[in-house]
This record gives structure tokens, sequence and C-alpha cells, in this order.
């Protein structure tokens, strides 16, 4: 499998069906029980829109022989328009097929996590990298467009100096088991 950019010790691949147990495992590791989706959202991501769905491999430090793990994952889909409704547009677990338009104008990150154990720079690699390409790939996209935890201050960070700005709010969106958080409506355009 050709990387998309690499380096050292990290390279992002487009994901394969086999990849779906680690990011899985990534899921489980970076969101708490109640907003993490499921197996079944991710395939149906992969299948929908195969060339927005990327993975990050990073050197395991722990092995002996110095293998690469999946580490992280990237992705998306294109809409054809950011939605003004926006409590019912940003469902977690949505069906990616009611609302991937190919020749879109907006892409939207659907989800996007890196491990704890390689975060320090391998995030930001990813996010640039998959964002990078997906703009060469799809020269129809006009704007990125994403949501994100309010209390996820080090993935704000990195979206705010890459220039993303709020552009809105969705009050209680996260729900856990013991708290809500807002999800905040972030936008950059092209």
């Amino acid at each position: 499998m050709v990387a998309l950019a690499s380096d050292r010790t990290k390279s992002v691949h487009r994901a394969q069906i086999a990849d779906l147990d680690a990011i899985m495992r990534i899921e489980r590791e970076c969101f708490p029980a109640g907003i993490r989706e499921t197996k079944d959202t991710f395939e149906s991501r992969l299948t929908v829109f195969p060339e927005g769905f990327l993975t990050l491999k990073a050197l395991d430090s722990a092995s002996p022989s110095g293998n690469s793990t999946i580490s992280g994952y990237f992705c998306s889909e294109i809409w054809d328009s950011i939605p003004q409704e926006a409590q019912d547009a940003y469902q977690l677990d949505h069906d990616t097929g009611n609302r991937h338009c190919k020749d879109g104008s907006v892409l939207y990150i659907s989800s996007f996590a890196v491990l704890p154990a390689v975060r320090g720079g391998a995030g930001r690699f990813l996010f640039k990298t998959a964002v990078s390409h997906l703009l060469l790939c799809f020269p129809s996209i006009q704007a990125i467009h994403f949501i994100v935890n309010e209390q996820w201050l080090a993935a704000r960070h990195i979206y705010e100096t890459e220039g993303f700005s709020y552009t809105g709010q969705i009050p209680a969106f996260f729900r856990q088991q013991h708290r809500t958080d807002s999800a905040l409506i972030m936008t950059k355009k092209v």
C-alpha cells in the first residue's frame, strides 16, 4: 500500500476494510461511551467514500522490530452545502449514503481521532495530509466543515491554528453518562 505522505515515524494511507478492527480500537480509546460511533457506521463510510477515509500508521515504540500500527483515522464525506438545520444534520452514526455528494462543494469531516500514545504532532500531520489530499482530488470543494466537542481543547487548537472559524453551536449535542457538552461548528473557506 502506497503512503499518501510519510516521515521517519508516521505515514498516511487510504483505509481498507481489514483496518476496521484497528479503527474501532482507536474509537474506544479516544471517545467515551455515549459518543462512540459503530463499526457499521465506519464500514458504511469506507464503502460510500473510500477516498475520504484515511489512516495514520505510526511507529510502535514498544515493538522491537519497529513495526508501525494504525494509530489514527480521518473520515469524511462531501456534502452539496452546509446544512441550515444544525441539530439534525450532524447526528452521530448518520448514514453517509444519504448525504454524500461526490461533486459537492463542502468537505465534511465526520470523525478524526489519534491514539493518545502517538499524539504530539501526529494528529496535525494526519489532519493536514488528509485535507490537502482531498482538496487536490476534489477541486469542487469550496469549504471544509465539521463539529468538535467544546471540551476538546487540543483538537480545537489544531483547527484554530489551521485557520478554521467557529460558525455555530449545538447545545448538549455530546451526551455522555454523567454530562453533556455542546458541539462547536467550525468552517474554513478554501
